[in-house]
């Protein structure tokens, strides 16, 4: 063998011994291209790369489609938050008309309260007026007449 010949065959086995990428960016020289070139180094490069593009795009597909769930929840959840306010405004309103019939009730109740007090009294008076005798009786039929007005006043608040 020649000397030119064993020199090229070293160079060539040296290419292929090395554990390389193969990629054609970073390969400059000749012995290495034709390597890789040879044994498919490249075609598997390609090959990589392409199965790393596509997983890529799938991830973002995902990511888009998690992006898009994310949204409508929030779009979701904002507007039960918007109904819940509403909700709860007219809660509110109710409570405090509640609150404000409440108030006015109370205060019939101690007014209709009073005038039971006054009817009882009254009616204590025109039994004491009974038992002084007859010539009472127009004084009882007076207070009997005070007594049922007041009792029309006490049943004209319920």
């Amino acid at each position: 063998m020649s000397t030119s010949k064993v020199i090229l065959l070293a160079l060539f086995l040296s290419g292929c011994a090395g554990n390389q990428r193969c990629d054609p960016r970073f390969d400059t020289d000749f012995v290495s291209t034709i390597n890789c070139s040879a044994t498919g180094g490249y075609n598997k490069s390609v090959a990589q790369a392409n199965s790393e593009l596509n997983g890529a795009r799938q991830d973002n597909t995902n990511l888009r489609q998690q992006l898009e769930t994310a949204r409508a929840e929030q779009t979701q959840l904002e507007q039960s938050i918007r109904m819940n306010d509403a909700e709860l405004l007219v809660s509110e309103t109710e409570l405090a008309a509640i609150e404000r019939k409440l108030a006015v009730s109370k205060s019939n109740n101690r007014q209709l309260s009073r005038e039971k007090t006054k009817i009882k009294k009254e009616t204590q008076k025109i039994t004491a007026l009974k038992n002084n005798g007859e010539q009472q009786k127009q004084k009882l039929v007076a207070k009997r007449k005070q007594a049922e007005a007041l009792q029309r006043a006490v049943d004209s608040i319920l």
